[in-house]
């Protein structure tokens, strides 16, 4: 298995357990065990790769560089690099989001701000505290859009895919958002989507983000509807009915719990607005 060419369906079928994928996006819930198959595999993947580490340390090398991995730690690499994997892989516990390059890259053509190469190859980056929680967020938005079908299945994948996109070239680039700086537009949607994931589950309403920002909710709505052609509502919308379902799939809690947590006015405003993106109930989804 020397120098071989794998694409994201060729490796993902590899995967004994644990993956989830399609023709554009795998989700790996990956340890030293479903990794095993690539014990001493020297490889190029044509496929962009984010490998989030959770626990233990994993090691290998790209471009002949050795690369050491320990839990808090992000790595990003672009398609066609040589990666060589140790004969024996150390416990370990990761994320890894694989993106299919010419879906990557069309998802990336909606925000110019974001540079069109972030890296030429690889990069290593270790998360802080708060920078951990909001990738663990990502990917586990990620893995619940993997593991469903939903009836807006391919809308909330470029939405998920796009915020990892600005997630990992903010911490690539330094750069910080400002949001008193609103002279571009493209920048203006960077910080909703930012701010979104941030607050969804409480703040519903333009209002609220247009003050965050401190521009008018009319300025806000043309902005983003202009850089990615989808409405504030409509991200919003989403990342809630997102949230949903993550909650009703891998959670206890009741159609209530449920709503208080996302701020419904009530349950039946909830399972009303739950039926119209799923075609049918929060009990049905569950019960399913």
């Amino acid at each position: 298995m020397q120098n071989q060419i794998f694409n994201l369906n060729e490796f993902s079928a590899r995967i004994p357990e644990g993956c989830y994928y399609d023709a554009q996006v795998s989700y790996i819930k990956a340890s030293e065990g479903n990794l095993k198959a690539f014990a001493g595999c020297s490889a190029y993947f044509n496929f962009y790769s984010i490998v989030f580490v959770e626990k233990g340390c994993l090691c290998f090398q790209a471009n002949g560089t050795q690369v050491v991995l320990e839990a808090g730690d992000l790595f990003f690499v672009t398609p066609y690099q040589l990666v060589v994997f140790p004969e024996r892989l150390e416990e370990m516990r990761a994320a890894l989001i694989l993106v299919e390059a010419h879906y990557y890259n069309t998802v990336r053509r909606v925000d110019d701000e974001i540079p069109k190469s972030i890296v030429e190859t690889f990069r290593v980056l270790s998360l802080g505290e708060s920078q951990r929680q909001e990738f663990v967020t990502w990917h586990h938005q990620i893995r619940h859009a993997m593991m469903k079908h939903h009836l807006y299945q391919s809308s909330m994948m470029r939405h998920l895919i796009h915020f990892g996109q600005l997630f990992l070239s903010e911490m690539m680039t330094g750069s910080r958002l400002k949001p008193h700086d609103r002279g571009h537009k493209e920048n203006i949607f960077r910080i909703f989507i930012h701010l979104a994931y941030r607050y969804f589950k409480e703040e519903h309403q333009v209002q609220f983000y247009a003050d965050r920002m401190n521009i008018t909710p009319v300025y806000l709505t043309r902005a983003v509807k202009e850089v990615s052609g989808n409405t504030v509502l409509a991200y919003l919308q989403s990342m809630l009915y997102n949230e949903a379902c993550v909650q009703l799939s891998s959670t206890s809690k009741t159609i209530g719990e449920i709503s208080e947590d996302l701020n419904f006015s009530d349950q039946s405003a909830f399972s009303n607005f739950f039926k119209l993106r799923a075609g049918m109930s929060p009990v049905a989804y569950r019960g399913r």
